[in-house]
């Protein structure tokens, strides 16, 4: 699987590599995206705004549902990463 954020807007996608077709195509509702990052097995994708939005999101890349967002501090740029 590879994602990918445009730049400067707050839409993103998650695709297989194997073919290219598109699994998840989301926005993301805090605004630009700082940071993404996909989950060891593939299953989540999670997204960090920038300065301004200090929200984290995480989708479902099967349902393409968001199932999470949380709120975290404002003014911080923080790299977002699973763990195992």
């Amino acid at each position: 699987l590879a994602a990918m954020h445009k730049w400067a807007t707050p839409e993103l996608h998650v695709f297989k590599t194997q073919d290219g077709s598109r699994l998840l195509q989301a926005s993301f509702r805090g605004g630009l995206i700082a940071d993404m990052d996909l989950s060891p097995d593939g299953r989540f994708l999670a997204a960090s705004g920038g300065e301004a939005s200090g929200s984290v999101a995480l989708w479902s890349v099967e349902s393409g549902e968001e199932v999470r967002q949380l709120d975290w501090q404002r003014g911080t740029k923080t790299p977002l990463r699973f763990s195992l």
